[in-house]
Formats: C-alpha cells, sequence, structure tokens
C-alpha cells in the first residue's frame, strides 16, 4: 500500500498547530492568561453597564450634590498616587459643577487606610467630602482612632464621640467591606482605579483623558 508522502510545508503547519495547541492548553500559558483576561473584562464591562446605578449608588461623594454620577473611584487616603488623583480631580470640579464623582474604598496600605475610609464614610452625611477628603491625603497614616477624630473636627465634625462612635460602628464596616467586595467583583486590585459607565475600568496614567471625556458628555 502507498502512503501519502507529507510535504515539507505539511510537516510545518502540524509543527505551527501542535505548537498552537501546547501554547493554549497550558495552564500558564501567554495566549491561555491573555484569553482569561480579556473574558473578565469583558464580563466586567457587562456587570458595569448592568449595574451601574448600584455601582454608584453611595453618599460619599465629590462635585455636584444631585445628578447622575459620571465615574465612580476606587482610592486609598493613604496611596500616593491616590493622592495624585486627588490633585487632579480637584481643580477639575472647580471648573466642571455639574460632574458628580462616586468614591469607593480599597484598603491597599492596612488598617490604617480602613481607619481613613470608614471616616470618610461616616462624615459623608454631615459635611461635604470634598472638606475632608484633601486633609485625609494630606495626613497620611494616622496612626489611631483619635487622630482621626481630631482631623475631623478640624475640617467641620462637630459631634466627635458620635463620628468615633460611627468608626467603631458595624455600619461603616459592613459599608467598607461592600467596597472591597465590589472591587474584588471588577477585577480591581489596586487604587486608584476609575470606573465609567460605559463599563471601562481605568488608572492614574488614564486619568487625563477619563476627566476630558466626562466633561464632553457633561450633563
Amino acid at each position: 500500500m502507498l502512503r501519502p508522502k507529507l510535504s515539507l510545508s505539511g510537516v510545518t503547519n502540524v509543527i505551527m498547530l501542535v505548537a498552537v495547541v501546547i501554547l493554549v492548553a497550558g495552564s500558564h500559558s501567554p495566549v491561555r492568561v491573555a484569553l482569561s483576561r480579556w473574558s473578565a473584562s469583558r464580563q466586567s464591562s457587562k456587570y458595569i453597564q448592568a449595574n451601574w446605578q448600584q455601582i454608584a449608588d453611595v453618599r460619599t461623594r465629590l462635585g455636584a450634590d444631585r445628578g447622575p454620577v459620571d465615574l465612580v473611584m476606587f482610592t486609598d487616603y493613604n496611596c500616593p498616587y491616590c493622592q495624585q488623583a486627588n490633585d487632579l480631580i480637584e481643580p477639575f470640579l472647580k471648573t466642571a459643577p455639574n460632574v458628580t464623582i462616586a468614591i469607593r474604598y480599597l484598603s491597599v496600605t492596612g488598617p490604617a487606610g480602613e481607619r481613613s475610609a470608614r471616616a470618610a464614610i461616616c462624615a459623608s452625611s454631615e459635611i461635604r467630602l470634598e472638606k475632608l477628603s484633601p486633609a485625609l491625603y494630606r495626613a497620611g497614616e494616622l496612626s489611631s482612632e483619635r487622630d482621626v477624630v481630631n482631623l475631623a473636627r478640624s475640617v467641620g465634625i462637630a459631634d466627635s464621640a458620635a463620628f468615633s462612635a460611627c468608626i467603631s460602628s458595624s455600619v461603616s464596616k459592613k459599608r467598607f467591606d461592600d467596597d472591597i467586595q465590589l472591587a474584588h467583583q471588577l477585577g480591581i486590585t489596586g487604587t486608584p482605579s476609575f470606573v465609567l459607565r460605559n463599563g471601562s475600568i481605568g488608572h492614574l496614567s488614564d486619568l487625563p483623558t477619563i476627566l476630558k471625556s466626562v466633561r464632553s458628555a457633561e450633563h
């Protein structure tokens, strides 16, 4: 019986096919990792678009008091890159009076980051976050709850006892934990991160472009 001869080009094609199969099949292969990240990104984008109102529905906000939220920022007050982001956002909001930025928290600096985040959560019912956020960024790591309370008093929190109780309460803890859970669900692991209504997620290097797009869509 005559066997068909395999040409050199045929052998090359077979080798390439085998190589591709190995690349894709390997659990840690670059192709497999890239495909996994792409799939996760698409899922996050769809979730954001379908659940935007829920994602943006927090009292910790910067900018306009009323109106739809244009951007959600995940931050940590002890993160130097977050402070750089805030340095861009503050002047931007002064020239974009109709823009609202919702603030959520993802502590990447440990207990001190959580303490500052819960302070901001508690303060949002009494004063505008614009008063406390810059102070928290400038203060850096606050080593105790007393330091946080004193800082809050300096920017207008009148009832220090109630404020301190709120920081330690299960209410502020739940809100903080909910933010972390949401961040993980969206695949966010670092700060600052910015979530847009169209489902995209950006980082500090993307912020100038993000703010420009938000301004162009300003309602």
